[in-house]
């Protein structure tokens, strides 16, 4: 093999690999974005309300914390890498799993004066907060308005 046709594939194996690792993590308005979408899906789907008892049921993989009202707004927590899982039970109960804490609690749908959606309240806390969207298999906790920060899970069952 010649130095040139040795050197080429090198190169591009490189060039390809920095590509990669210098791919920007996800962005705060990324992830808003996607937030609000979720926002509204479940505000345009009259079916929705009907069926939050039943779609929540399963293992919601926590992928992202963002702090959109904040100065400067930036994804504070990017679990998408990583085992952090909330698990909603029929029987009222949740489990926050990471790979190094576990909290067994429980959960209920309760709808507060002057909302439309019902909220989650949980027994004991351990991170999600604020109004509550359902849209297919994403969830989003906006407490923004508020400001608060805003979460989004993704259903992995």
């Amino acid at each position: 093999m010649t130095k040139s046709a040795f050197l080429i594939p090198c190169t591009l194996l490189l060039s390809a690999s920095f590509l990669i690792q210098c791919k920007p993590e996800v962005t705060a308005f990324e992830v808003n974005e996607s937030i609000w979408a979720i926002q509204e899906c479940h505000e345009n789907d009259d079916n929705a309300y009907s069926s939050l008892q039943e779609d929540i049921i399963g293992t919601w993989k926590w992928q992202y914390t963002s702090c959109p009202s904040s100065s400067d707004p930036t994804v504070i927590g990017n679990f998408s890498k990583d085992n952090t899982r909330v698990i909603f039970r029929e029987d009222g109960s949740v489990t926050y799993q990471t790979d190094s804490t576990t909290v067994n609690t429980t959960y209920a749908f309760v709808l507060t004066q002057g909302n439309v959606t019902p909220n989650i309240q949980f027994g004991e806390s351990f991170g999600l907060w604020g109004n509550f969207y359902m849209c297919k298999d994403e969830i989003a906790f906006i407490n923004s308005p508020v400001d608060g920060c805003d979460q989004l899970l993704l259903k992995q069952d």
